[in-house]
């Protein structure tokens, strides 16, 4: 049975202050290409859960030079490619330690978009952002098991990210944290998450732009739209987005006439509360700006918006618990 170490537990934290690099002074090939390792850092990163056992220790590296790369640059796709993406080990089962038990949200999404289980799709792909280790509360995983999907599962912190290893899951995985910016950045990764709120509760681990860095590590940020160019721009058929609380920065990074995502369940109510710019109401409206219609999931506490792109309301009569207020 895999144990989970609750984030008090995190015995060692580490902040680490990367020195900006000037992009216009940074020499290029012919082919308009930059040395990427260049100015790189890397560091020991050694986690311990409250026994005293390493439970992460490992090298990471920081790339400055990364963060001149717009978000749309191939030679960023190819990086992402080569060297961050972790495939799923096809000669090793799935390995799920607990109980399957069934997420709410996926649940509204079979039901309340596709029309009940004989109507989903087979075969679909999905993204999860913020998908723990995989297993835990995963709105995906029941996709994956009964319909056949596979995916693309991004995790930042990194002692979740290798237990997500352990269970194989049929999709590709990435160590990184979704940027807020059109391009790769540097941003703060805290595990603490009664400091991110200031209320004690209402959070998990995540970005922060707060004062006190004591219990943060700094990580590199790459932009959703690289992670799926680097894996051949599929068609997303769920988004889930759940990063508590940089969802709104996230989302505006998006080319939407780039992509192909169908549905989305976003995380809204933390938006504006850990990270300064939106709230859940601009995200609703950001969202059918940009083509997509809001329906609530049946949750009592609105933590979670589903997000369901016209044509795709279209296909499915999607109608929800009830019509949200933009008229098709």
């Amino acid at each position: 049975m895999r144990y989970y170490p609750r984030w008090r537990n995190l015995l060692l934290l580490v902040v680490i202050l990367t020195d900006a690099v000037d992009c216009d002074s940074i020499k290029k090939d012919f082919q308009g290409r930059i040395d990427i390792n260049e100015n790189m850092r890397d560091f020991g990163l050694t986690l311990y859960d409250q026994y005293g056992k390493i439970i992460v220790d490992e090298k990471l590296y920081f790339r400055p030079n990364l963060n001149c790369l717009d978000q749309e640059d191939r030679q960023l796709w190819e990086f992402i490619k080569s060297k961050l993406l972790q495939l799923p080990r096809q000669d090793q089962p799935l390995f799920i330690a607990q109980p399957i038990v069934k997420n709410d949200q996926t649940r509204d999404i079979i039901d309340l978009v596709y029309g009940g289980p004989t109507k989903v799709p087979r075969g679909g792909f999905y993204l999860e952002a913020g998908s723990l280790d995989g297993e835990l509360q995963s709105v995906t995983l029941e996709l994956e098991i009964e319909f056949g999907w596979k995916g693309l599962l991004v995790e930042a912190n990194p002692q979740e990210f290798r237990s997500g290893l352990e269970t194989n899951r049929n999709a590709i995985m990435v160590n990184t944290c979704l940027g807020l910016k059109q391009h790769p950045h540097f941003s703060h990764f805290n595990f603490f998450p009664s400091s991110r709120t200031g209320e004690g509760k209402g959070a998990m681990p995540g970005l922060s732009v707060e004062d006190d860095l004591s219990n943060t590590m700094e990580m590199q940020c790459l932009p959703v739209y690289s992670i799926l160019a680097a894996i051949g721009n599929p068609k997303i058929n769920i988004f889930v987005l759940d990063v508590e609380g940089a969802e709104f920065h996230i989302l505006r990074t998006i080319p939407w006439s780039k992509v192909d995502i169908e549905i989305l369940t976003v995380e809204t109510n933390l938006v504006g509360r850990v990270i300064p710019g939106g709230s859940q109401e601009e995200v609703r409206e950001y969202m059918e700006s940009v083509g997509y219609i809001w329906f609530p999931h049946r949750e009592k506490e609105h933590q979670n918006d589903m997000f369901v792109r016209k044509d795709i309301v279209k296909k499915y009569r999607v109608s929800g618990i009830y019509r949200a207020k933009t008229i098709l």
